[in-house]
């Protein structure tokens, strides 16, 4: 991307949208207050700086693994309500004949037992997650992502 940019004479700016426990991979730093201000930062002034942080550095998947773990952990300083992973995935149902969701920890006959066979080795993390990155590991990936892998 950084070649790209340069080649087209373009400011590298940091992109995502994460909806993750951590913040995206790469971030822009500024001191705008506003985001109006750092746009005119981008636009006007031509000001980009962008941070990659050392999640950056790991595998995409392992990435991927990680929001996903993240996603299905128990939480016990959440509110009461959305602590566990099913407290916090909806699904549309119907309720007295009305459209409704209801979370899936809510739903008649359920079967906890199952929801965590399909989540438990997730839960895992460390072995799952170890294991994988070992499995998942390529040298090249972060230079390659980052432009400076020759072809």
């Amino acid at each position: 991307m950084r070649r790209l940019a340069e080649k087209w004479n373009m400011l590298l700016i940091s992109g995502g949208d994460r909806h993750g426990v951590e913040p995206n991979a790469n971030v822009n730093l500024t001191n705008a207050t506003s985001f109006t201000e750092f746009v005119h930062e981008v636009r006007r002034e031509r000001r980009s700086n962008v941070l990659f942080l050392p999640q950056y550095a790991e595998p995409w998947k392992h990435r991927i693994l990680q929001s996903t773990i993240d996603a299905i952990r128990h939480y016990p300083e959440f509110p009461q309500g959305s602590r566990s992973w099913d407290d916090r995935v909806f699904h549309p149902t119907r309720l007295h004949c009305e459209a409704a969701e209801r979370a899936l920890a809510k739903w008649v006959g359920a079967a906890p037992d199952q929801r965590r066979a399909c989540t438990g080795p997730a839960h895992g993390q460390g072995l799952v997650a170890g294991g994988l990155r070992l499995a998942w590991s390529d040298s090249n990936q972060l230079r390659l992502a980052l432009g400076e892998h020759e072809f």
